[in-house]
C-alpha cells in the first residue's frame, strides 16, 4: 500500500512510498520502498496531500525517490489512489 509515514521525535517527517501489511502503529520500526521525503505540502495540508495529492500551482516540494529506507513510527496515513498518483507524477525538488 502507498502511505505517509510521519517520522521524527514531533512526526514532522514526512515519508511516502510503498509498505505493506497494514499501516504500522505509533513506535514501530516500517521499511519503506520507492521512498520521497515530502518537505513541503502546500496548501492541501497533510491529510489534503494524502487523500487528493498536491494541486498545480502550489509550493508543494517532494524529493527525489530511493529505492528504499526505514524509520520509526510517529503515525501514519493511507494514500488515496488519486493521491499516490499524484505524489508519483511530481517532479523532483532539489
Amino acid at each position: 500500500m502507498k502511505a505517509i509515514i510521519y517520522h521524527g521525535s514531533n512526526g514532522k517527517c514526512m515519508i511516502y512510498g510503498e509498505i505493506e501489511g497494514e499501516l504500522p502503529m505509533p513506535g514501530e520500526g516500517v521499511r519503506v520502498r520507492n521512498a520521497r521525503m515530502i518537505l513541503r505540502v502546500g496548501t492541501v495540508g497533510n491529510l489534503g496531500i494524502a487523500g487528493c495529492g498536491p494541486k498545480q500551482g502550489s509550493d508543494t516540494r517532494i524529493t527525489h525517490m530511493v529505492p528504499q529506507t526505514t524509520c520509526t513510527v510517529h503515525s501514519a496515513t493511507e494514500c488515496s489512489n488519486e493521491a499516490a498518483n499524484a505524489i508519483d507524477a511530481w517532479p523532483n525538488w532539489s
